[in-house]
């Protein structure tokens, strides 16, 4: 979605659209729940029962909380009301980390650690 959106913003720039991306970190919700309540059941037989179930087992050994999400409906009143948008808003518990811990270690350690915490 974001090198969509970034081929996106320079394709319709001289028509005046801006095109924004939006990366939420960790919002509260009600993801998890609905993973934790469906996704196993859904998943018992299927291709994605390992990830699915690392996935929640991850879920409830780090039950970390998230942001609130009227961070994300202030962030999108605050693009919409911009004249001048940034092109990438990151907002809510962990999105600046985990974007800065991407870049620095590269996009194939990053995602063995975020595969490893699912295990």
């Amino acid at each position: 979605m974001e090198g969509f959106s970034d081929c996106l913003r320079m394709e319709v720039k001289e028509f005046g659209i801006k095109v924004v991306v939006l990366e939420p970190g960790m919002i509260n919700t009600g993801f998890n729940a609905g993973v934790r309540d469906n996704f196993s059941f859904e998943s018992q037989n299927g291709p994605y029962k390992r990830l699915v179930n690392g996935y929640i087992k991850a879920m409830e050994n780090n039950p970390a909380p998230g942001s609130s999400p009227d961070v994300i409906s202030r962030t999108v009143l605050k693009i919409i009301n911009s004249k001048n948008p940034k092109t990438r808003y990151l907002v809510g518990r962990g999105a600046k980390m985990l974007v800065a811990i991407r870049r620095i270690l590269g996009d194939k350690i990053f995602d063995s650690i975020m595969l490893a915490s699912m295990r």
